[in-house]
């Protein structure tokens, strides 16, 4: 049986991903995973965790579910701490805007199957400023925030209609 983490943002998306933790992990099982979950937090605590969770030595993958922030923050976390984990991605956040680049199912226990059937490919990273990493795009110019202003509750709501609502807000501060 291969082990690895389950790391998962409860925050991402339509939260999916919390509804369905029983099921994915009980999938994971019968096709041979041992997961452990690890649920992401908000604070510097969280991250200790996280990172003394990824240097457990039976660690051999992790799955990584949640948004492109998320999936950029564990992936960070990855190749400084042991870059040649394998991470699996379950894409539950609200845009998934890197997940849908590489094809990867919408379906959590078609992600989890992904992963069993070692479907993997290697990607490069961007790296802006020594510490900033990207999986897939890298913004700049004056809507960059646009992600990280969208309220939560909006993108409950609204999904990615959100982000253009928040958009639309900005043009207020051009000068």
């Amino acid at each position: 049986m291969r082990k690895g983490l389950f790391i998962y943002n409860p925050r991402s998306g339509s939260r999916n991903v919390n509804r369905r933790l029983d099921e994915i992990l009980a999938h994971a099982q019968k096709r041979g995973l041992f997961l452990m979950p690890v649920r992401m937090g908000t604070d510097q605590e969280s991250d200790a965790m996280l990172y003394t969770m990824l240097m457990l030595p039976w660690v051999e993958f992790v799955i990584a579910a949640g948004g492109d922030g998320t999936l950029g923050a564990i992936a960070k976390l990855i190749l400084e701490n042991r870059p040649n984990l394998p991470m699996g991605i379950i894409p539950s956040g609200t845009s998934n805007d890197f997940a849908e680049s590489l094809r990867l199912p919408q379906d959590e226990l078609d992600c989890i199957d992904v992963v069993v059937d070692h479907r993997t490919i290697k990607l490069d990273v961007g790296q802006v400023n020594e510490d900033k990493i990207f999986l897939s795009t890298c913004a700049a110019g004056m809507f960059v925030n646009v992600s990280f202003n969208t309220n939560s509750e909006l993108k409950q709501n609204l999904g990615p209609l959100a982000y253009y609502f928040q958009a639309l807000g900005e043009f207020t501060h051009i000068r």
